[in-house]
Order: C-alpha cells, then sequence, then structure tokens
C-alpha cells in the first residue's frame, strides 16, 4: 500500500545536480493552476495559466500588459491574442507538454504559484539561480514524504 502510485501531484525536481531536492504539489482540489511571473525586462506581471490533462500539462493561456522581449505582439497558428483593458490574453487551442524547465532567477521579483485559491512564493521554497524540471506523476505515499511538499 505504500508503494502504491495513488496521488497525482505536480513534482518540482532540481536539475544539474547528482543530489536533487524534490518538490510535491499535491493535486488535491482540481487540476487548474498558474504560475506568475514578473517580467525582468517590462518588470510587469506575467501569468501562465495551465490546466493537468491524461498526465501531462495544457498551457490554456498567458496573460501580460508589455509586448516585445519575449512576450508576443501577435498570434501564431493555434492561438488567440485579444487585447483588453490593457491586458493581452494570449490563448492556446492546443499546447501540451509533459515537462518543462523553470529557472529560478536571483533577483528580487515575483515568481508564484497559484493553486486552489492560495498564492506560493516559490523563490521563498526553491534554491535561487537553480533550474527544476516541472513534470506530473502520481506518486505513492513513500514517494511523498521523499519530497518536500510546497
Amino acid at each position: 500500500m505504500l508503494c502504491y502510485p495513488f496521488q497525482q501531484a505536480i513534482v518540482f525536481t532540481e536539475t544539474k545536480t547528482s543530489s536533487p531536492n524534490v518538490f510535491i504539489l499535491p493535486l488535491t482540489n482540481g487540476e487548474d493552476f498558474a504560475l506568475r511571473y514578473t517580467h525582468s525586462i517590462h518588470l510587469s506581471d506575467v501569468t501562465e495559466h495551465y490546466t493537468v490533462e491524461e498526465g501531462r500539462f495544457r498551457m490554456r493561456y498567458m496573460t501580460y500588459s508589455d509586448t516585445a522581449i519575449g512576450m508576443p505582439a501577435t498570434a501564431e497558428k493555434g492561438q488567440t491574442l485579444t487585447f483588453q483593458d490593457g491586458v493581452y490574453t494570449l490563448t492556446f487551442e492546443q499546447s501540451y507538454m509533459n515537462d518543462f524547465t523553470l529557472y529560478v532567477g536571483d533577483i528580487d521579483l515575483d515568481l508564484s504559484l497559484l493553486y486552489d485559491g492560495e498564492q506560493l512564493a516559490l523563490k521563498e521554497t526553491l534554491t535561487r539561480g537553480h533550474s527544476y524540471r516541472i513534470h506530473v506523476e502520481k506518486l505513492s505515499f513513500y514517494d511523498m514524504i521523499k519530497g518536500v511538499t510546497l
């Protein structure tokens, strides 16, 4: 029973190290979450909205207030870009990922995970200047106690 995978979770695994730290966000109240960060050049908020579907991430849409330098001003195939009340919303029709890498910059700008009405300040838990592979996994009780719960 201790080794049976039962709990779906978002797992943050530190990269580029032989002894990676692992952080776990159990998905106990839905599969929708968002990452919010302050763009290092524009100094404005960017929020990326995701859903976990069939063990992978689906990027649904992102919102931001400035274009250029890393932020799209036009939509590509399979995307829709709208602008309303000073906010761009880029919506993705079918954007799936098994995982992605998050770099935690060593600068005093926001990096938060939004889930179930809570805001988790990732720079207070994850190590600044390190990268993390983020993926979805079904975990056993044993797996869950090996990692740090966010």
